[in-house]
């Protein structure tokens, strides 16, 4: 069996520097643990070109009236169907993000392909949609095996576009836990570290808990903060695909960190899962937003763990920072069972072995066969 990964650009570039160095495999999403044990894989990139193909057109002749499916645009419809010459050789496509996958879908059923399709999905929940676009939506999620990353996204997902719910899969995300380690001093810097890139992350709370604290903060982010920066605050530009900032980088950061802060506006959607995973995984106790989308609501327990706040209440966010200030072994102990508890949970090889079962039961192979 042949499998392909569809992803945004980037991952080559970062697959051809892990040659030899030590980075982290979790956002290939399985990819290298499948490799690691003989699958034959190939990765490929939806890549934007200068020259536009027929979908791109008619797809931005639709734009104007909303009528493409969610996270869905004329760019990645022309990306993937560039592709589609190369995946017609494969049995299964994975496709990594929301709009990838519905791209992929809706060329397979036009173009009359055989391959089956993994779509990686989030997010799908939080935009008002006209009866066409929640067709569609609907329509091509029908046909396609759906991975979600938490359990939040799967009733309202099911109520909404009408799936059977043997097509959904909660796949928890997962961390590379052999790079994501605490170092041996364990000396910090006693700053608050908040790490984000989605829509969903809530930099305004951030602001006010700011202003009312004298610890820095550092605030690692492609997004402008509007506002009225405190001067205790520090914004670092930073994102994985962009690489400003190296993964080494970034660890030592979570390393000399007080805390991880990871604040979040309400949602269905399972925000922060790497940040606050590969905090953890560093032994560094997370203050995180409990919203709708919390991922994992069995093993993730508040003062045990990790510390939860509500949306919006930065007072409770003040109380688990006072709290942690006056106990060195509440931190220690925080930490410790952070890293326990992704160790037990939330590790990349766990995200391969369910996605790997789904693939399996697709396609209807077993043994060696795959």
């Amino acid at each position: 069996m042949r499998i392909a990964y569809i992803f945004l650009p980037g991952r080559i570039a970062r697959l051809a520097q892990m040659g030899g160095k030590e980075l982290p495999s979790e956002f290939f999403y399985g990819a290298i643990e499948f490799r690691k044990k003989g699958f034959n894989v190939d990765i490929f990139e939806a890549i934007e070109q200068p020259k536009k193909s027929i979908p791109r057109y008619v797809a931005e002749l639709i734009l104007p009236i909303r009528y493409l499916p969610i996270k869905t645009y004329p760019s990645t419809l022309d990306a993937v169907w560039r592709l589609l010459p190369k995946l017609k050789e494969y049995d299964v496509v994975v496709a990594t993000t929301t709009g990838i996958a519905f791209s992929l879908v809706f060329l397979k059923v036009l173009c009359g392909l055989k391959f089956s399709v993994v779509g990686i999905i989030s997010g799908v929940l939080n935009y008002q949609l006209n009866r066409v676009r929640i067709g569609l939506s609907k329509f091509l999620l029908k046909r396609m095996d759906v991975h979600l990353f938490g359990e939040g996204e799967v009733e309202p997902i099911i109520i909404k576009y009408g799936l059977p719910r043997e097509r959904l899969t909660v796949n928890y995300f997962g961390v590379d836990t052999t790079f994501w380690r605490s170092n041996s001093d364990k000396e910090n810097d006693h700053y608050l570290l908040a790490v984000g890139n989605d829509s969903m992350r809530d930099f305004p709370l951030l602001i006010e808990v700011a202003k009312r604290i004298e610890k820095k903060v550092v605030v690692v982010t492609r997004h402008d903060i509007f506002g009225e920066i405190p001067a205790n605050m520090e914004i670092v530009k930073g994102a994985w695909h962009s690489q400003e900032l190296s993964d080494l980088a970034l660890r030592d950061m979570y390393r000399k960190a007080f805390c991880i802060i990871v604040p979040l506006k309400e949602s269905f959607q399972p925000s922060g899962q790497s940040v606050t995973l590969q905090a953890m995984a560093c032994e560094k106790p997370v203050i995180l937003t409990r919203t709708a989308g919390l991922w994992d609501h069995t093993h993730l327990r508040h003062d045990e763990n990790i510390l939860f706040s509500e949306p919006g209440n930065f007072d409770q966010i003040l109380g688990h920072l006072r709290e942690l200030e006056s106990s060195t072994s509440k931190r220690e102990e925080l930490g410790k069972n952070a890293r326990e508890y992704v160790l037990k949970h939330a590790r990349i090889d766990f995200f391969a072995e369910r996605l790997e079962q789904s693939i399996r039961t697709l396609c209807n192979v077993f043994g060696e066969n795959i």
